[in-house]
């Protein structure tokens, strides 16, 4: 996508400054935007995997909407400092076509330079003293004078909330290495900072400096899986209260409205939060509806594209083979990793959606993914589901041709034998040793001369 210019506050409180660019580096890996104008569809699903506890009702049919963008605005949470997306949609898809994104005459804009490090338990136990990585100290901070001694100087930046901080960068020479020592034990307490917990240092071109959060998660999230994604939380067992510096959360109220008036033709507004293993539940429509009419079966070799690691930018593909295929489109298929590493299974997760994957082409038996879900009725079991699909599949053939038996020239006979359990049809002439013999094929052209022609060109070749 093209880049942005900053965009408003979504909620109205702080000094948020919170922009596209500072939005994207602080997000979980591989996450992105819509912009005002697409077409995408919303997914009730994936909407309620932000909320802290199941849903209190299912959620209504269908289980995805075609929308329009028409608003998007960002901003960053008061309490833990992670950024968010609110995004307003239009149920139905867009009247009129946008204009081409690439046809602006604006010059490009000088991209944001950051640097990630995941906080270790000596970072997070407020000792005085951080170990930054080697590239923000050399890249992303104003450079220090290595002539001063000790090589040092003041940093001031602000976070995603707007607050200001100030820190004292040491560049210390034996090691080397940077740090930062005064500022960081208050920073830490501040934030209520615990290892796990990811830091961003960001530049803007102008020069200022910002400091991000990514949260670790502090209790179990509710993935919803295919099929348990309505169920109701028992009101005896309320769930325990989060901690001070657990994620930030969506309300289940906020799904079950959203969900009501997408269903109802009505515009709304979501909040998405992007963090590692929740699902981006806007999706654009040419990705959704590109998967729909794809041949699925367990089994099917697919791909998916993950970062390996916080704090790189680079990206790798895991191979997995799909193991079933569920009755929901939200996630709607279970994988089965072929990596030896748990924790990567764990980061790409055993149930994804067929947009974040790419199939292996080969010849496939199973119906389209959009049969399975939509405009269909949703079924209640997965088995009710692969009989629907079977149904409609075209009659398989044979490898094997038929084994009828020939009809036979002049002069000729049909003798059938038995072989290993099957039959084969022997056609022979009927003349003497000359004759040939053929195996459930029709006979060439020059059989019906009998075995004297075929002698008379040998003899002329002698």
């Amino acid at each position: 996508m093209e880049p942005q210019p900053p965009l408003p506050l979504a909620n109205g409180h702080g000094n948020s400054i919170v922009d596209r660019d500072v939005w994207l580096a602080c997000a979980a890996p591989l996450s992105r935007l819509p912009t005002v104008g697409d077409d995408v569809y919303y997914f009730p699903d994936g909407h309620a995997e932000q909320c802290p506890a199941h849903l209190p009702a299912p959620l209504p049919a269908p289980h995805f909407f075609p929308c329009t963008v028409t608003d998007i605005s960002l901003g960053a949470d008061d309490k833990t400092d992670e950024v968010f997306a609110k995004i307003s949609l239009r149920p139905g898809l867009a009247a009129a076509s946008r204009p081409d994104p690439g046809s602006s005459n604006s010059p490009p804009r000088e991209p944001l330079s950051y640097s990630i490090k995941e906080l270790s338990q000596s970072d997070a136990n407020g000792g005085g003293s951080f170990c930054v990585p080697r590239y923000c100290g050399d890249h992303v901070w104003p450079k220090v004078d290595f002539e001063a001694d000790p090589p040092m100087q003041n940093l001031v930046m602000h976070d995603t909330t707007g607050k200001q901080w100030e820190f004292r960068h040491v560049y210390r020479a034996k090691q080397p290495r940077h740090v930062l020592t005064t500022g960081w034990s208050k920073f830490v307490n501040a934030k209520l900072l615990v290892a796990g917990d990811i830091i961003v240092f960001m530049r803007r071109p102008n020069g200022d400096l910002i400091v991000g959060l990514r949260r670790m998660p502090r209790y179990a999230g509710t993935l919803h899986r295919p099929g348990t994604g309505g169920d109701a939380q028992d009101p005896d067992q309320p769930p325990p209260p989060p901690p001070r510096n657990a994620l930030a959360r969506v309300p289940p109220k906020d799904v079950m409205e959203a969900a009501r008036l997408a269903a109802e033709g009505r515009p709304f507004t979501v909040t998405y939060y992007p963090r590692k293993a929740a699902g981006e539940f806007v999706v654009p429509r040419n990705e959704v509806e590109g998967v729909l009419d794809t041949l699925w079966e367990p089994g099917s070799h697919v791909l998916m594209q993950f970062a390996e690691a916080e704090d790189t930018r680079r990206t790798m593909w895991a191979d997995g083979h799909v193991k079933a295929i569920h009755q929901k489109i939200w996630r709607a298929l279970e994988i089965d990793w072929d990596v030896a590493s748990s924790a990567i299974s764990a980061q790409l997760g055993r149930f994804v959606n067929a947009w974040q994957v790419q199939r292996i082409a080969y010849p496939s038996i199973c119906g389209g993914l959009g049969d399975l879900c939509y405009p269909l009725p949703l079924m209640e079991s997965e088995s009710q589901v692969m009989a629907m699909i079977l149904e409609q599949m075209p009659p398989r053939t044979s490898a094997s041709p038929p084994n009828n038996p020939p009809r036979p020239g002049p002069g000729q006979k049909v003798n059938t034998i038995m072989l290993f359990g099957a039959t084969i049809h022997v056609v022979q002439s009927d003349t003497d040793d000359d004759g040939y013999e053929q195996l459930n094929r029709d006979p060439p052209p020059n059989a019906a001369g009998g075995g004297d022609d075929m002698d008379h060109d040998s003899a002329e070749n002698i």
